[in-house]
């Protein structure tokens, strides 16, 4: 898959003022690669600060096309490199209807982060993150490689559905009915803080249902987590990018006595880095950064989480649900289609949070590039994602060993590949035989 990566960096002078500088990382073949230019636009500037001040729970449609303006600028910003400017012109010529071409933004600056690269607009194309040909989304690091993951399934979803002061249950049936479409194996665990929420869980008694209360303190919530295993992380309640970045995760006694919430950092939550594949913050304030913290989302991810997902801004509590209804069944559909005995599958998130995009503009009235010009809901999911490749090894049925040898097994293929694929070109013919042969075996034993 081709792909355009737009690298983003902050360097200071000698003067120590802070010059944020862009350049293009792939493709490789374009003017000036390799130079870097320094970015034609901030977030605490006009238009971008108008669109900041725009309630996420305002209703009505934005003036002047707001939104539209905030992309226009944006790639007028980037248009200050020929290089990229040519990258994505090419990526919107060249990308035909039905292949997929993603764009990312690879970015460290803090001045860069809070910029709203999703509603990325180009003159032709108009919205590059709500067309299926180019998905937005943003890489954390520079680790070239893979992080893989070994799963028998069925696929471990928990949710923690923990905002004091809003009713769950509709992200719980929009979560409930995106599993039931999407027929794919899973087992869910939902970890609810209010009883409303608790007895209409245990009053649909679903089989592949797991109910959990919200512990009562960090520890014990992060070791319940860790007990469960989970693939997908699924989190709704408030947050904050405020004094490095945390999650207010409210338990009963929050909701019914007025305790104080449980405050979990990105750090605690990339103690489960070696478990999840994604993690998905339907909270407040869960991308945004603050003025010397990336956000909660970029964190976790940048501690080795391989993917999250979270929201610039606080989110109205109806477009929580639609973006959680539309992002699993579109997620979930993708992974029963591909996670096959002995497949070898990267996942695309980027793909299902786009369709999350679009529903959020489909809750109003109009074609979606119209509604998308001055409706703000929608550019508030954003991903991040490690810079390496994320893959998904699903065990064989019927093989005669334990799943634990499996693992190890396929451990073993990976370590192998990534060693003939770093293999240098001058290397002797006889020792890239022997690491092919040495895979080979290794296949075999797989049969």
């Amino acid at each position: 898959m081709t792909r355009t990566v737009i690298r983003i960096e902050e360097l200071v002078n000698q003067n120590d003022d802070t010059q944020v500088l862009l350049r293009p990382e792939e493709p490789q073949d374009v003017k000036d690669f390799g130079s870097p230019r320094e970015l034609a636009c901030r977030a605490d500037l006009t238009p971008f600060l108008d669109l900041a001040a725009v309630s996420p729970g305002f209703k009505g449609a934005i003036p002047d096309a707001l939104v539209r303006k905030v992309g226009e600028r944006l790639y007028q910003g980037l248009s200050v490199h020929d290089g990229v400017i040519e990258a994505l012109d090419r990526a919107v010529s060249k990308t035909a209807v039905g292949a997929v071409h993603p764009i990312y933004v690879a970015s460290s600056a803090m001045d860069a982060e809070a910029l709203p690269f999703e509603v990325l607009y180009h003159p032709k194309a108009q919205f590059f993150g709500l067309d299926p040909r180019w998905p937005i989304a943003r890489i954390v690091g520079f680790q070239k490689g893979t992080i893989a993951r070994f799963v028998k399934l069925p696929v471990r979803l928990v949710a923690v559905l923990a905002a004091a002061d809003r009713d769950a249950i509709p992200e719980w049936e929009a979560l409930r009915s995106a599993v039931l479409s999407s027929k794919l194996d899973v087992a869910v665990t939902v970890f609810a803080a209010r009883d409303d929420l608790a007895a209409r869980v245990a009053a649909q008694a679903d089989p592949w249902v797991k109910l959990e209360r919200v512990p009562l303190s960090p520890e014990d919530l992060m070791s319940a987590l860790a007990k469960r295993r989970p693939h997908l992380l699924h989190i709704f309640s408030h947050g904050s990018s405020q004094f490095q970045g945390f999650l207010e995760i409210a338990t009963r006694n929050t909701v019914n006595l007025g305790d104080a919430p449980l405050f979990i950092t990105a750090k605690e939550l990339a103690r489960l880095r070696d478990l999840v594949w994604l993690v998905t913050l339907n909270a407040c304030e869960g991308a945004a950064p603050a003025a010397t913290l990336h956000s909660v989302a970029y964190a976790v991810v940048n501690d080795g989480i391989p993917a999250a997902i979270g929201m610039r801004e606080a989110i109205d509590s109806a477009d929580a649900s639609c973006f959680c209804g539309a992002f699993y069944q579109n997620a979930l559909t993708g992974l029963a289609a591909t996670l096959l005995p002995g497949a070898r599958v990267a996942p695309d998130w980027s793909e299902p949070l786009r369709r999350s995009r679009a529903a959020l503009c489909a809750r109003n009235a109009g074609p979606i590039p119209v509604v998308a010009s001055s409706f703000k809901p929608w550019t508030l999911p954003v991903m991040y994602r490690r810079a390496e490749d994320f893959v998904i090894q699903v065990a064989k049925d019927g093989l005669a060993m334990t799943d634990d040898e499996q693992e190890r097994l396929f451990a073993e293929i990976e370590g192998l590949q990534q060693i003939r694929d770093g293999l240098a070109p001058n290397t002797p013919q006889a020792m890239k035989t022997a690491v092919e042969n040495e895979i080979a075996n290794a296949l075999k034993r797989l049969v």
